[in-house]
Parts: structure tokens; C-alpha cells; sequence
């Protein structure tokens, strides 16, 4: 579950610097965008917590298709969810709403090898530590493999 809580965070974050998660084109992309807020919302509020997890954000934030950002998050998020297992049910049920919204608002998604892509009109690509946004026929990549 961590792996997929750290794509959606870097779909999320990626998609946030490049200015685009704020202004979803529809009802359903606005669930999905709402949906991956609350998640990134909650793994913020969790981690503060530690001493270096807060740095580890900020590097994330800054740098969202970074694998080594990725993992130091991943490892904040493992140690939390060690120390505390209650809140994994907590994590899991805001990763199924991403995944229900996606379902219920007839949101594309595809799992692929190299990760989940979310979105109507705005896919969010993730994996292999890249992170891209696609809006038709442009795409916002560091990762020259990412195909909608």
C-alpha cells in the first residue's frame, strides 16, 4: 500500500507544481483531485511527527518524480505505520476512495507496469520513479517512457 500512497503523492504533487491539479476540468477529475489532497493531507499531518520526516516532505514537494525522495517518504510512512498499525486502516480507506471516485465518476484509470494513471481529461502517470501529467496531447514527463 505504501508503494501506491507514494505514486498517487508524486501524481499529486507533480501535477500540483505544474499547476494543473487545482483547476480539473470536471466533476469527476474534482473528486479524484479532492480525493488525492486528502491523502496528501493526511501523510503530511502523520509525519510531522518525526524529526526528519518533515525535510523528507519538502523534498518530495520539491522534487516529485525523484526516486530518492519517493523512498525517503516511503520509509517516514513505513515507520508510522509501524508504531502505529490503526492507522493503516485509516491510509487504506482513503486510498480506496481515490480508487472509488475513480470507479464511480467514470474517471479513466489504468494499472500498468509502470504505475496507476488517474484522471478524465488529466492523466497522472507514476512509476519507475517518475512522475508525468497528461492533458490530450501534451504531457508534463522527466520519464520518456510514459504512455497514456
Amino acid at each position: 500500500m505504501i508503494d501506491t500512497v507514494i505514486e498517487y503523492l508524486s501524481a499529486y504533487l507533480g501535477a500540483k507544481a505544474a499547476g494543473i491539479a487545482s483547476r480539473a476540468g470536471n466533476e469527476a477529475d474534482g473528486l479524484v483531485d479532492s480525493n488525492l489532497s486528502k491523502v496528501y493531507d493526511w501523510v503530511k499531518s502523520k509525519l510531522r511527527h518525526l524529526p526528519f520526516a518533515d525535510a523528507a516532505m519538502r523534498n518530495l514537494e520539491a522534487h516529485p518524480d525523484e526516486r530518492a525522495a519517493q523512498e525517503m517518504v516511503a520509509g517516514c510512512l513505513d515507520r508510522v505505520l509501524a508504531e502505529n498499525p490503526e492507522l493503516a486502516s485509516e491510509l487504506a480507506e482513503l486510498v480506496e476512495n481515490i480508487q472509488q471516485s475513480d470507479y464511480q465518476n467514470n474517471v479513466q484509470s489504468v494499472a500498468s507496469k509502470t504505475g496507476p494513471a488517474i484522471g478524465g481529461d488529466v492523466n497522472f502517470h507514476t512509476g519507475s520513479g517518475a512522475a508525468a501529467v497528461q492533458m490530450g496531447d501534451v504531457a508534463i514527463t522527466s520519464h520518456p517512457q510514459v504512455h497514456p
